[in-house]
């Protein structure tokens, strides 16, 4: 009777926290004991839900924690072998009315006597805000990334620009510098020029 007041109490101080106790037993693919509160988030009962039928309505799973990385199939099979001792996934699911939300999955696995795991206990809770905020910011953050890769881009026309226009100042000064060295060269050649043909004028 002690043992299951605390039990109760765990149950309750979890609910508290916007959270579902769950308690899995692999050998009967099936939840021992399941919160009440798993039905305001998938819209299925605690009575309805199963593993299997969590799989189900289960879209997309991102494995965190130890198993990060990995598919959930391969973290499943490795977990249940003993390799891992905890489990942490994210999970986006088809509710019964058809809405997508998300939930995280937390536990802990149950070892029989011979240190093999029978079972699970965890809670899940629904994390969707926390979702959509993370999707806005990965939104925002490519936005800036890319405003960012086009002002890179802007930036480096506008310095070939200034390369070019450098370039043209530079060639406009070095043609006029040479200019004003012919001049006088071009002027001497016009007065010998000058001086010639005056010079055939008188012997004519």
């Amino acid at each position: 009777e002690e043992l299951s007041s605390i039990h109760d109490l765990y149950r309750r101080a979890i609910a508290a926290a916007d959270a579902v106790p769950y308690q899995q037993e692999y050998a009967t693919d099936s939840f021992v004991f399941m919160g009440e509160s798993i039905e305001q988030i998938t819209g299925y009962s605690a009575t309805e839900m199963t593993p299997k039928l969590l799989d189900e309505i289960s879209l997309e799973t991102i494995m965190r924690g130890e198993t990060e990385g990995l598919s959930e199939e391969e973290a499943i099979r490795r977990t249940r072998l003993g390799e891992f001792h905890q489990w942490r996934c994210d999970s986006r699911i088809l509710t019964r009315s058809g809405e997508e939300r998300w939930i995280a999955d937390a536990s802990v696995e149950i070892y029989d006597e011979q240190g093999i795991p029978s079972g699970s206990i965890g809670i899940m809770m629904d994390i969707t805000d926390r979702k959509q905020v993370e999707m806005e910011l990965q939104e925002s953050n490519n936005r800036l990334a890319e405003a960012l890769r086009e002002l890179q881009h802007t930036q480096q026309q506008l310095i070939q620009q200034e390369r070019l226009r450098a370039v043209g100042t530079m060639a406009s000064g070095i043609a006029h510098d040479f200019n004003n060295m012919l001049a006088p060269i071009l002027g001497l050649q016009s007065y010998f020029f000058y001086a010639q043909n005056i010079s055939l004028a008188r012997k004519k």
